[in-house]
C-alpha cells in the first residue's frame, strides 16, 4: 500500500505546506467524476472538474459556430468559462464531448485550468476558502 502526503517544501506543519492535489485520469465513462466527488466528500477536499471546464469552453465555441481546433477561438472561449456554466446539462452531449477533446488538446487552453487550480490552491492555503485540498478530474 502506498501513502500520499502533501509536499511541505522541507517544512513541517501547515505553514508553507502546499495543498494536496489528486488527479484522476481514465477513459470516458469510467467513473472518474464519481470517484473524485467521493474522495472530495470523504476527505473534505474541494472538487474541481477540469473536464467540465473543457466541455464548457467547447460548448461556447459550438454556440458561436466556431472551430474547436482554432487556438484563438478555443482559448477565448476557455477564458470566458464561469462556474455557472459547469452544471449545464448540454455539456454531456456527444457533440460537446467531441469538441471538448479537440479544445483540451490545445496547449493554450490546457494551461488555463492549471492557472485556476493554482489560484484556488493559493486561496485555500491563505484561508480564503474553507477547503484545504483538491480532488481533480480530467477527460
Amino acid at each position: 500500500m502506498s501513502r500520499c502526503v502533501p509536499h511541505t517544501g522541507g517544512k513541517r506543519g501547515g505553514e508553507g505546506q502546499r495543498p494536496f492535489v489528486v488527479a484522476i485520469d481514465g477513459p470516458a465513462a469510467s467513473g472518474k467524476g464519481t470517484l473524485a466527488r467521493r474522495l472530495a466528500d470523504r476527505f473534505g477536499f474541494a472538487h474541481l472538474d477540469t473536464g467540465a471546464l473543457y466541455r464548457a469552453a467547447a460548448r461556447l465555441v459550438l454556440d458561436e459556430a466556431g472551430d474547436p481546433a482554432d487556438t484563438a477561438t478555443a482559448e477565448a472561449a476557455a477564458r470566458r468559462v464561469n462556474a455557472r456554466m459547469l452544471s449545464d446539462p448540454r455539456l454531456r452531449g456527444d457533440e460537446v464531448a467531441g469538441a471538448a477533446s479537440v479544445v483540451a488538446a490545445i496547449p493554450e487552453v490546457r494551461i488555463l485550468p492549471r492557472a485556476r487550480r493554482a489560484h484556488a490552491a493559493a486561496q485555500s492555503s491563505t484561508g480564503a476558502t474553507s477547503a484545504p485540498s483538491y480532488a481533480l478530474r480530467r477527460t
